[in-house]
């Protein structure tokens, strides 16, 4: 069993007057603070939920060795001291300690019967690029190198510098398999980090492995386990978005630790850290006022880095829907983690955001999710929009009518119905990405070995968002979830994909467009 992660790197917000630089420091929470009035679920919001939910963000308050806890630490520490009396020495070998090149070998680990640990993977996302659009799919290896897009700069940079913390560290998960109850002992490692170009800063050092002894039953699917550096802040290199995800969709490695698969046995199992890019979100960086209508907000509500998944089909989609609290690089939840794969179908921080048909991503979308059934989400107004591309209003609108437009009636039967589609003027997939034909949807669904809810999230990790009602705007957790497509057929209404508990899976059913629906990108 393969399990993947991601940490939450620190991200700093600054700004120059002669370009703009996004980072953390403006969180989600701001971006709903210019609606003076919220719609919210009679249920109490808990904050703390989505941090519990996490699964892999920040650490969790491990206790972190000093650095004269082993001997490697304590004879660098020796070696800083005494550079820094040498009038030759320099000034980064007296203010800061270097390891040992070669770190102790693993402490010994006894597996005890009954118990198999599987192998894993942690990504750490970690970028730097202004010069990312057009995007165009790996055929090669990553690299450590910058690639450009086209030469030309783009209004926004991104710059998320990805960071291991000294002295906590990340908390990581390790798969196992229990047949018996069983107590594995407490274990740890060392690997030095030697490449200069693996940093940010050029500093070496030990990065350490290890959990404590932990009790397991049968139930347990993982144990947990702390990533920290030895010394100090481990900061990684950051990525070029052209060139940091590689072919395999997977990025670059850091480091990669070994132990022993189960008793008795010569076969081992790995545990890899890695760093990545990532897919901006097509307004990332920008004030939803400045490309919707001077009625939107004044702020930036759309900073989500996506990476990416092969499908079953083949084909490459976005490996989270829009707006997926993990894919939010200012979440002040501290949930950021584009890399992991939800926990379940009922994972509410995979949910993200509700799209009516056809319509840009003007802030109507939005949600913020406190549990499976209850969150924050946009207003809602009864008045029809006059126009396909500029909805007059960041509400989302409501209809009794038969028909459930969004837009008035003649506008929804005269057109266009192609503002979705690869080059549409709505499209709100990053560039290079689009929301799914249903053609594209049914192929996926055909060679699903289980055409099931299970199956959809086995492979694309498809959850049961549910959706927003065209009615009066509510929502919640139903066995019934639906998946934009691009199209529309002659009625006027437009398909979804369906997917009803675990026995339905299919695009067989139509919908008014001002239904709220869940949006996964397909690339062109």
């Amino acid at each position: 069993m393969t399990s993947t992660e991601i940490a939450s790197p620190d991200l700093v917000r600054e700004s120059r007057t002669d370009e703009r630089i996004i980072r953390r420091g403006a969180g989600r929470m701001r971006r709903y603070a210019p609606r003076a009035r919220m719609l919210i679920l009679p249920t109490a919001l808990v904050l703390g939920l989505g941090l519990a939910a996490c699964g892999g963000g920040k650490s969790t308050g491990s206790t972190a060795a000093s650095p004269s806890s082993s001997p490697s630490a304590s004879a660098s520490t020796r070696a800083s001291a005494s550079a820094s009396t040498s009038a030759s020495a320099s000034a980064s070998s007296s203010s800061t300690p270097t390891p040992t090149p070669t770190p102790p070998a693993p402490s010994p680990l006894t597996l005890p019967n009954g118990i198999k640990l599987n192998s894993s993977s942690k990504s750490i996302v970690s970028i730097f690029d202004e010069d990312y659009l057009p995007y165009t799919l790996p055929t090669s290896a990553a690299t450590w190198s910058s690639t450009p897009a086209d030469g030309v700069k783009e209004s926004v940079k991104i710059d998320i510098k990805g960071k291991i913390p000294y002295p906590n560290g990340i908390q990581v998960k390790i798969p196992v398999t229990v047949s018996a109850g069983v107590s594995i002992p407490a274990y740890e490692q060392k690997i030095y980090i030697n490449e200069k170009y693996k940093t940010a800063d050029g500093k070496r050092q030990n990065i350490i492995l290890s959990w404590s002894a932990q009790n397991l039953s049968t139930s347990d699917e993982y144990i947990t386990a702390t990533i920290k550096p030895e010394l100090f802040d481990l900061n990684i290199k950051q990525l070029d978005v052209n060139s940091g995800i590689g072919k395999d969709l997977k990025g670059l490695e850091l480091a990669t630790f070994t132990y022993p698969q189960e008793n008795g046995s010569t076969a081992t199992s790995s545990f890899e850290l890695r760093a990545i890019a990532g897919i901006p979100d097509r307004y990332y960086g920008k004030k939803t006022r400045d490309y919707a209508g001077s009625w939107a907000n004044n702020a930036e509500e759309h900073n989500f880095i996506y990476l990416l998944t092969k499908g079953i089909d083949g084909k490459i989609w976005l490996n989270h829907n829009l707006g997926a609290e993990y894919t939010d690089a200012n979440n002040p939840r501290g949930n950021f983690d584009p890399a992991k794969k939800p926990d379940s179908r009922e994972d509410y921080l995979a949910f993200g955001s509700y799209f009516q048909w056809q319509r840009i991503a003007d802030g109507h979308e939005l949600m913020l999710w406190t549990s499976k059934n209850t969150g924050t989400a946009s207003l809602t107004t009864n008045t029809q929009a006059s126009s396909w591309t500029n909805a007059g209003t960041n509400k989302f609108i409501t209809t009794s009518a038969t028909n459930k437009f969004w837009v008035v009636n003649a506008l929804a039967t005269a057109g266009p119905h192609n503002l979705w589609q690869a080059g549409g003027s709505n499209n709100p997939c990053p560039d290079g990405f689009h929301v799914p034909t249903k053609n594209e949807f049914q192929n996926w669904i055909n060679r699903l070995g289980s055409p099931t809810g299970d199956g959809a999230f086995e492979d694309l990790h498809l959850t049961s968002t549910s959706h927003r009602h065209s009615n009066i705007g509510n929502f919640g957790y139903t066995p019934r979830t639906h998946y934009s497509i691009s199209e529309r057929d002659a009625t006027g209404s437009v398909p979804a994909l369906y997917m009803r508990g675990n026995d339905q899976l299919n695009t067989n059913y139509n919908y008014g467009n001002s239904l709220g629906m869940s949006v996964r990108c397909i690339q062109n």
